[in-house]
Parts: C-alpha cells; structure tokens; sequence
C-alpha cells in the first residue's frame, strides 16, 4: 500500500509540474531530474520546499544522494527529501547523516474510499469540487503566493493559464494553508548544516595551548569534512590529511571553523572577517546555507568560535585539487612581514600513486614575466618585499616597481597573485587576471615587475605552494622520504592600498 500511495503521489506531482512547465516558455524553471527510482523537482523562480523536493527511492546505488545534491546545488535551490516508510533503515539514515541531512519535519499521506455523498453527488456534500471563475482569479492568486512563497509580481504569469484548476471549498484547508507564519518557520531538509556561532566555546583553541606553543593566539582555524571521504596518510607518525571524493561528485562540502581568543580587556567585543575561498588559480564562488557567495563576511563575538559549512564546486575533469580557505581580519591590518596562513584542503578523486605527473614548461609562466632572480644566502624565507625602481626595499605599494618573494628552502611550484579586499586580482605587469605559476628553486630570492592599479583598497599577495596534484605528489614523496622537507604550505603577506 505504502508503493502504491508514494506512486500515485509521484505521478500527481509530476503532472501538476508539467502544467507549470507549460506556462510561457517555463517561465517558473521547473525541472525534473531523474536518479534511479528517484524523483529530483525543482521550480527555481517557486521557493521552499513545496515543489523543490526529492520523492521516491534516492538509495538506489552508492553516490545517488551525491547525485540529487549536486543536482540542487547547481540551481542554488534548498533540497528536501521526502522519505517514505519503505526506505527509512539505518543504512538510509546513515547516508542521509553522512551528508549532513537531518530530519526536520513530518508528512502524512492520508486516503479513504470516495463514496457519492463526499465527492459532490448528492445535495448534502461537504466538499465542493467545481472550476474556478475569472471573477475569483485574484483570490485565488493570491492564495497561492502567499501559500507557496511565490514572488507577487510573477503571480499574473503563474496563473494566466491556471484558470481550468479546480479547488476545495473546504474552509479547514484553506485557513490553514494561509498560515503563512508557521510556513516561514520551517526548518527546510537542505545538504547543508547552518552557520552556528558557539559562545564562549573554543572548537578550536585548547586550554593549555600557551603550554604547546609558547603563546596565545587570538584565533585560530580548523577544517572537516565527510568521514567516508576522509583518508590518512602516515608520515614519520605523523597524520596527514587528504579527502576522495567520488568520480561524479560536482560538489565538495566541509566545515570551516573559525575560533577567537580575547587576550586583554581591552579586545573589542567583536570579531569581524571575511572568506574567501581559492581553486585552480582564482577565487570561486561557493555556497554557505545554499546562498551563492564570492565572499562572506563573518561578524562574531570575541572569545567565541563559529562553524561555517562551505560547499565548493570541483572540475569534474581534475583528479586532484587544492582548497584554500583565505581568511581576513576587516578589523586589523598586518604589516607586510606578518605571515597570514590560508587553511589547504587536498580533494582527490583517485587514490595518491607515484605515477602523479609533474608540471611542464608550457603550465609555468617564469618566460612570460621578465623575472630576476638572486642567490640569498640569508636565513630569511617565506616573506615578501616591495622594491623601487632601483631595486631598493620601499614601505609603501604606491613607490613599488617590484615584488621580490622571499627564498624558499626546496624546490617548488608556486602560484601566485596580488588581490584585494573585495577579491578582485591585481594582475603582475604582463600577467593574466589569475595567478601566475613560477617555478621555484631553493635559495633564490625571485623579483617580478609589479605596476600598482590605481586602488585605495587594501592589497594582498598569496603564494600557494605545490598546487593541485604535486601536493599529492609531495605526500608520496615524503611518505617514501625521496624530499628531505615537504613543502605544502600556503603563504598570504599584507602589502598596502
């Protein structure tokens, strides 16, 4: 009984949507999508989970929830699933669990055997099924956009051609279909988790953090992601950290953590930052609470911590990528020798084999730039700094000619870029308007014409080590000590406006 009701709920939606479908040109943008024995609806321009909701069997095969997720993701709609008895187990649950879905809500089909005083035969009925008129067309729109959400200026094209529908006169159902309050209050089933801010809790920052590193930060970052994704590597005892995700997985979620630590009385009660995040050579939009986002900005309370669920869009043609998670304080500027870490998440779609592929000459860009390098003999590595036309070190970007980057201590490939506190990039002079990628050598200090864009914005450079599948490389390397010292880190230096 149970297939046959979900079967006939299934195919009564799907007509209904059609007739959506069929109002000028789909102006509503509705889709079905089809994954197995499961149903993907979508109407994008008809927000909530009314008609954007997943019906049938989404346990068919192993990635099939990835599938539907990806499916929503790429139409920046919230996803609901509604699970039917048949396929509530706890392997289901715990699939819908690992995709950080939770259960928010209830629905019950209801049904009964028709007899001739109930459906309108007889004068006595107490349910009246007729068409409606043009004269009751407003009221009718009205109910549907306060009902169903929908935007009231798309209201006249939702339903010029709705005039054949016909409705229950049942006054229980339409008072309480109005409530459009209780609607609004809903949590949604999405593919995400919401942004939840922890006061006076540190998820990061332990207790005796002074004791482990000399010192107390005033924040701090962490990452994680799907536990069936997760993979170690063992180096020297030590764990590293890669995640593998499926061949057709389009989408890549993880929470980002962010804790802060108030030092002194004299901390302002707030924190405010803003994200970015990094992927193949430029910063791409990504999705917190299935909002589109080129940046989002973060406001929390001092001593308090927050977790963010980011999802991220991957190349379905690379096998292995790099994430970085770009932070900054909207509160403080840092001088340009104060080194700024972006938090590196490895996302393969492969096992790590030795047979990864190094970069050629063709994917680097230490010809197109009229580089200089120079030998140092110094201890100072990892920073950043502004030189003039004589090649002398200056304090400020607007007397700037050159960006000399510091030596590094073994060979790599680096990418790297200027950009600003809106994420625009600031092209190197000659460079393309994404990062440029140089071929490193140790003990070698590298010098790159730099023309300052007329900007009162602040500036950054970042240099992202051993991108994409050489940070795979590079761990199979190590793990096999074929390097002496793996360098995977990822570098952000402030350098004016």
């Amino acid at each position: 009984m149970a297939n046959h009701l979900e079967e006939t709920e299934i195919k009564m939606f799907k007509s209904r949507l059609n007739a959506i479908k069929e109002i000028q040109d789909n102006a509503m943008g509705m889709e079905v999508g089809q994954f197995g024995g499961a149903y993907a609806f979508a109407i994008k321009n008809i927000p909530g989970p009314s008609y954007n909701v997943v019906k049938g069997d989404s346990f068919s095969s192993e990635n099939t929830i990835d599938k539907i997720l990806s499916f929503y993701r790429a139409r920046e709609i919230q996803a609901r699933f509604d699970l039917a008895p048949q396929y509530a187990n706890a392997t289901s649950l715990q699939q819908l669990h690992n995709a950080c879905l939770y259960q928010s809500d209830f629905h019950a089909t209801l049904y009964c055997e028709l007899n001739e005083e109930m459906v309108g035969k007889t004068k006595d009925s107490f349910i009246k099924i007729r068409q409606i008129d043009e004269a009751e067309f407003d009221c009718y729109g009205n109910i549907y956009v306060e009902v169903f959400l929908i935007p009231y200026f798309r209201r006249k094209i939702m339903f010029k051609k709705f005039m054949s529908f016909t409705i229950f006169t049942c006054c229980l159902f339409l008072f309480g279909c109005t409530d459009t309050d209780s609607n609004q209050k809903n949590e949604f089933v999405t593919n995400q988790k919401k942004v939840e801010i922890f006061n006076d809790e540190h998820l990061v920052i332990e207790e005796n953090i002074e004791e482990k590193i000399g010192f107390k930060p005033d924040k701090a970052m962490a990452f994680d992601a799907k536990d069936s994704y997760e993979q170690n590597v063992i180096i020297d005892g030590e764990e590293a950290i890669y995640y593998k995700i499926p061949t057709t997985t389009e989408y890549f979620d993880f929470n980002y953590k962010i804790d802060t630590l108030k030092k002194n009385k004299e901390d302002k009660p707030t924190r405010n930052f803003r994200i970015f995040v990094y992927e193949n050579k430029e910063f791409v939009d990504f999705w917190v609470n299935n909002k589109s986002q080129k940046y989002y900005d973060v406001k929390i309370p001092n001593n308090s911590s927050i977790n963010i669920p980011i999802s991220v869009k991957m190349d379905l043609q690379k096998d292995y990528s790099d994430i970085l998670v770009v932070l900054i304080d909207l509160n403080i500027k840092n001088n340009i020798h104060e080194l700024m870490n972006a938090s590196k998440i490895l996302v393969s779609r492969k096992d790590i084999k030795n047979n990864i592929k190094d970069y050629t000459k063709k994917d680097l860009d230490n010809d197109n730039l009229k580089l200089r390098s120079e030998k140092n003999n110094s201890d100072e590595m990892r920073g950043v700094n502004l030189l003039n036309k004589n090649v002398n070190n200056v304090d400020h970007i607007s007397e700037a000619k050159f960006i000399k980057l510091n030596q590094v201590p073994a060979e790599v490939i680096q990418e790297v870029m200027v950009f600003d506190i809106d994420g625009e990039i600031h092209p190197f002079s000659g460079g393309q308007s994404e990062a440029i990628t140089l071929k490193r050598k140790d003990n070698e200090d590298i010098i790159i014409p730099y023309n300052k864009n007329k900007t009162d914005k602040r500036l950054f450079i970042l240099m992202n080590n051993n991108p994409n599948q050489l940070a795979f490389k590079h761990l199979n390397d190590l793990k096999d000590h074929k390097v002496e010292q793996y360098q995977n880190y990822s570098d952000i230096f402030e350098i004016g406006n």
